[in-house]
């Protein structure tokens, strides 16, 4: 079942989105070492929880903890996991200290999949403020993001143009769904930097969009589909050192 509402979105994935995000995760990961028993990876508001799924997967000898801020939403994700996975509230209200009861300096990696997008500059803070608190020195956190300078936005128009709308899935209303604001690079890696981390590398993905990201996106357009071919062959190959892209991947040290 799902609901549409206005304001509040959740963006589900292609499959090609699907296949290259949890690609880096678990690259990201075990470059980072957490593939190991005693290891243990946070994530930070995994919402449905279809990455942090992926990543238990990828990093199987790893001991997965996430923070969420509604309980319904963390029993949706505990459901889907292949094994268990701490829950931790996220309190987003909280006006100083620690935003979970994850203790200090006691995790390995922690991983932030698409939800800068979600939160107000100042939640963006607190939110990385967290993951730097509970990282281990030298700990590695993984960000991913949409980056604003790519085809997403162009699609989204589109989407509004021809009067379709996002779903989300009918569970407890939860901030972290929507509304949803691509991001520039400089914008994360500034606000990375000032929360007192270390970018240590950063990964894109989809200088064009993908067959099925087209398709997906505009097939309510008729006079879109003769194009969707030629937006499909041509990012075959691309090299990913472009900047204008569908996603962005960065990698910090604490």
């Amino acid at each position: 079942m799902v609901c549409q509402y206005p304001e509040w979105r959740y963006n589900k994935p292609v499959a090609s989105e699907y296949r290259a995000v949890r690609g880096y995760l678990g690259h990201a990961l075990r470059r980072a070492g957490v593939n190991a028993s005693g290891k243990v990876v946070v994530d930070l508001l995994p919402c449905t929880g279809l990455y942090l799924e992926a990543m238990s997967n990828e990093v199987p000898e790893a001991s997965f903890q996430f923070v969420e801020l509604g309980r319904q939403v963390a029993e949706f994700v505990q459901r889907r996991l292949p094994r268990p996975a701490t829950f931790h509230q996220y309190a987003m209200t909280a006006t100083g200290g620690a935003s979970s009861d994850i203790a200090d300096a006691s995790s390995d990696a922690a991983t932030l999949v698409f939800r800068l997008e979600n939160l107000p500059t100042a939640e963006r803070r607190r939110l990385l403020a967290e993951a730097r608190r509970i990282l281990k020195p030298g700990g590695t956190l993984v960000v991913v993001h949409t980056n604003v300078r790519s085809y997403f936005e162009v699609f989204r128009a589109i989407r509004w143009l021809i009067g379709r709308r996002d779903v989300q899935y009918a569970l407890h209303t939860d901030p972290s769904l929507g509304p949803f604001e691509a991001l520039s690079n400089d914008e994360v890696s500034d606000l990375l930097v000032e929360s007192g981390f270390r970018i240590e590398h950063r990964h894109g993905a989809f200088p064009l969009p993908p067959p099925d990201e087209a398709k997906h996106r505009v097939r309510a357009l008729p006079r879109f589909r003769h194009g969707q071919a030629a937006l499909g062959v041509r990012h075959e190959g691309a090299h990913v050192g472009q900047h204008v892209r569908r996603g962005w991947q960065s990698v910090c040290r604490r």
